[in-house]
């Protein structure tokens, strides 16, 4: 099955919170990688489909929740670090200044390439038997990938480790936003 090639994602792909269902809350930090565990399963998983041997149904299985995730939950993941993270983060040096500003340039950056990456899977699922998808969604892919792990490694570096120096009643507040982000 194309969802566990190399494993599966970390928690439910529509509850980017970083817990599973019936899970207990966890540290803000936590959340969040585990949110990056999720953005590199999905990226890994857009790169194994164009040379995937599997049936149709399971290549659009796979899409679909390659797309799901892309669309739907990468954006609240976004909306955590910059509507709840960065505020209050931004001032407390230069150097957390600095990263915060490139995570939200790079987030920028993404968007585009994110588009594609939806076009090119939205064709797998509308015609998996077609190969010009393929071509299509390999190079989106890696491309992604690769952007994303400089990216995510750069954050769990840089931005993660000030989110310990926030006081009890900041981290609480994010944890909250994060769940009426998710609120359905």
């Amino acid at each position: 099955m194309l969802l566990q090639i190399g494993r599966r994602p970390p928690a439910d792909p529509g509850d980017d919170t970083g817990r599973a269902r019936g899970d207990r809350d966890d540290d803000v930090a936590a959340l969040l990688h585990a949110c990056h565990q999720r953005i590199r399963h999905f990226m890994d998983l857009a790169c194994a489909l164009p040379t995937a041997t599997a049936g149709a149904e399971e290549l659009r299985d796979a899409a679909r929740a390659c797309a799901r995730y892309v669309a739907d939950a990468l954006p609240l993941h976004v909306a955590d670090e910059e509507a709840s993270l960065l505020p209050r983060l931004r001032g407390h040096s230069p150097e957390a200044d600095h990263a915060l500003a490139l995570m939200q340039h790079e987030h920028r950056n993404h968007e585009a390439a994110l588009r594609e990456l939806l076009a090119a899977l939205a064709e797998l699922i509308d015609e998996p038997s077609q190969t010009a998808w393929r071509a299509r969604l390999l190079p989106i892919a890696t491309q992604l990938r690769a952007e994303f792990q400089t990216h995510l490694q750069a954050e769990e570096a840089h931005v993660f480790p000030l989110i310990d120096g926030l006081p009890a009643p900041e981290l609480d507040a994010i944890r909250t936003e994060m769940r009426a982000r998710r609120v359905r």
